[in-house]
């Protein structure tokens, strides 16, 4: 798959450059991530807290590799903890390769 991502035409329908809605940024910190959040927070966050607000204002579905963990606070609370706590679909990614069919060689 490497290979295949690298091509241009596939970076580019990948690659995300639209402006994220910055209510929806807004409220994935504050009922995904929780309020009052340090510098520390923010960077374990990444652009996570970025994709899930695009998601959330576009009505996409996320997908990731990462698993669940409720118990996880702030800046280290997972993709789909916030996904579900903001209410945006979510999936794993190996069962979304299989659907597509991928193939690692």
């Amino acid at each position: 798959m490497g290979a295949w991502a690298k091509q241009k035409h596939v970076r580019e329908a990948l690659e995300l450059v639209e402006s994220v809605d910055l209510n929806a940024l807004q409220q994935v910190f504050d009922q995904g991530y929780g309020t009052y959040l340090t510098d520390a927070d923010y960077e374990k966050m990444g652009k996570d807290p970025f994709l899930i607000a695009y998601a959330l204002s576009k009505g996409y579905t996320v997908i990731t590799k990462e698993t669940p963990k409720p118990s996880a606070q702030k800046g280290n609370r997972k993709v789909p903890d916030v996904c579900n706590s903001v209410g945006v679909t979510w999936a794993r990614d190996f069962p979304i390769f299989k659907a597509l069919g991928f193939k690692i060689t």
